[in-house]
C-alpha cells in the first residue's frame, strides 16, 4: 500500500511539473512557437499550415510601420488608432472607411509590391512588399 502512495505522488509530480513547464512556454500545445512582439515574426507548425498575421496601426495621421515586407499568405490587419476615419486603398482592395478602433484585414496570396493610400488622407501612403 505505501508503495502505491509513493508511485501516485511522483506521477503527480510529474505531471504538475510537465504542466508548469508547459503553460510558462505560452501554450499547453508545444507544437506552435510562441511568437514575439515582432511585425515580421513567423508561425510554423509541423502539423498545419497556419497563416501569418502582422498589424499596422494606423495613428497620427500616418501608418505605422509605414513600409513592411511579408511573405505570400500574410494577413495584414490595419488597426485604426486615430481620432478620425481612415482607409486602406489599392487598386485591389479597399477597405472603406474604417473608424476609431476598428480594422481592415487583407490576405496577401501574390508576390508583388502594393502601395496603399488613405483617400480621406491621401498625404497617408504606405506599402507592402509580399515575398515568395
Amino acid at each position: 500500500m505505501f508503495i502505491v502512495v509513493i508511485v501516485l505522488v511522483v506521477i503527480a509530480l510529474g505531471v504538475g511539473i510537465y504542466f508548469f513547464s508547459v503553460s510558462k512556454k505560452g501554450s499547453v500545445n508545444n507544437d506552435l512557437p510562441v511568437q514575439e512582439n515582432n511585425p515580421t515574426a513567423t508561425v510554423t507548425s509541423t502539423t498545419e499550415p497556419t497563416v501569418q498575421a502582422v498589424d499596422v496601426v494606423i495613428k497620427d495621421l500616418a501608418f505605422n510601420p509605414a513600409e513592411l515586407q511579408v511573405k505570400v499568405g500574410t494577413e495584414v490587419r490595419w488597426i485604426n488608432q486615430d481620432s478620425t476615419g481612415h482607409t486602406i486603398t489599392n487598386t485591389n482592395f479597399d477597405s472603406g472607411e474604417i473608424k476609431n478602433g476598428q480594422s481592415y484585414s487583407h490576405v496577401f496570396t501574390a508576390v508583388d509590391i502594393y502601395d496603399y493610400h488613405c483617400s480621406i488622407n491621401p498625404s497617408m501612403t504606405g506599402k507592402i512588399i509580399v515575398t515568395p
